[in-house]
């Protein structure tokens, strides 16, 4: 029987060497042409997925390109921001000290308050007793020394290595400062200094202390003499918010005059003067006896605050000064910041304000 080397015997003989006989087609010629249409079938469907496939990997590596570039531009700009951009600087605060720091800050204050006791009122005759804090033969002080109370730390603050600046107040009470008598054969003797009146006054000092150690064992000495300075500036008053007068008698002045004198004296209905709704006790035990108010100013000027009736929903803010007189008779001015608001034709108190009221902006021109 004859046999015959197809093509596919020749494939599998050039790749593995191996001989594979297959027997000569028995089939009409159409049927090898209608396997060969299903092979080209066969081939044309799988084209369209090694496509599609082939079209996935080139956009995949196009992002991968993209997110390189955006890469490479994204780090000189993290680098330069980083660069001029300053570096947060955390605030000082006793809960960032370490223990140690705590325990050398808390040995400055107490020392700067007691070295600075005994500068105040140790005489000049007993001027070796300051050896404790400088050096002896170091420190001039007066004859007669004053007496000071209410000794106060104000800031202590780390100024430079082992070193904490401390301010301090006391109310000094001294001599009072007297222009020296012009000179006369008749003149009286200057009287003796403990006769001359005395004047309490607050001052202020700054203390340099160097500190060390740190828990159970921190110490602080005076690096120098206390040194008087500025105290705290008094700021302008909130007195020109309230620029508007309302009269004692108008309906504002009335209705100040029966919450306070119920407020305050325990006599007649509070809830009468404060708006429904608002919670506002009286102080028990009442603290006087007759309340008069002298003085009503008010932040804005609206009708019916000095005369007439107000409209309903109109507000103001006031600033109420009286005098309170106690059960003894002694008198004392008190203040209240107070809210307003019209209801039924008179003005109720709908809260005692924490805080001033804020000044109107400036109208602006049409």
């Amino acid at each position: 029987m004859k046999t015959v080397t197809t093509s596919r015997a020749r494939a599998t003989l050039a790749g593995d060497q191996s001989v594979a006989v297959e027997p000569a087609p028995s089939a009409a010629p159409e049927r090898r042409f209608w396997r060969r249409r299903r092979s080209a079938a066969a081939s044309v469907e799988v084209e369209p997925l090694a496509e599609q496939w082939t079209g996935g990997s080139q956009l995949l590596a196009r992002a991968a390109a993209v997110l390189i570039a955006l890469a490479l531009v994204a780090g000189p700009v993290a680098f330069l921001r980083s660069w001029f951009t300053p570096a947060p600087v955390a605030a000082a605060s006793s809960t960032s000290l370490s223990p140690a720091m705590l325990a050398r800050q808390s040995a400055a204050r107490e020392v700067a308050a007691r070295a600075l006791t005994a500068y105040l009122t140790t005489p000049a005759e007993q001027a070796s007793s300051l050896a404790t804090w400088w050096p002896a033969g170091t420190v001039t002080l007066p004859k007669v020394a004053p007496t000071i109370s209410e000794v106060e730390v104000l800031t202590v603050a780390a100024t430079a290595p082992g070193v904490w600046t401390v301010t301090l107040g006391a109310t000094v009470t001294g001599p009072a400062p007297a222009e020296p008598p012009a000179p006369s054969p008749s003149a009286s003797p200057p009287a003796p200094v403990s006769d001359l009146p005395s004047v309490p006054t607050r001052r202020y000092y700054q203390l340099p202390m160097q500190v060390a150690g740190g828990v159970g064992d921190a110490s602080a000495v005076p690096i120098t003499l206390p040194a008087l300075v500025p105290g705290p500036g008094v700021g302008s008053s909130t007195r020109q918010v309230y620029g508007v007068t309302a009269a004692s008698t108008g309906p504002a002045g009335v209705s100040v005059q029966g919450f306070l004198t119920a407020l305050l004296t325990g006599t007649g209905d509070l809830t009468r003067w404060i708006t429904p709704g608002s919670v506002i006790q009286p102080v028990t035990p009442a603290p006087f006896a007759a309340v008069s108010v002298s003085e009503t100013r008010a932040d804005v000027s609206v009708d019916g605050l000095s005369s007439g009736s107000p409209a309903d929903g109109a507000q103001a803010h006031v600033i109420a000064t009286a005098i309170a007189t106690g059960a003894d008779a002694q008198t004392q001015t008190v203040q209240y910041l107070l809210h307003l608001t019209a209801r039924a034709g008179r003005w109720e108190v709908t809260a005692l304000d924490s805080a001033p009221a804020a000044p109107l902006p400036p109208a602006r021109s049409q």
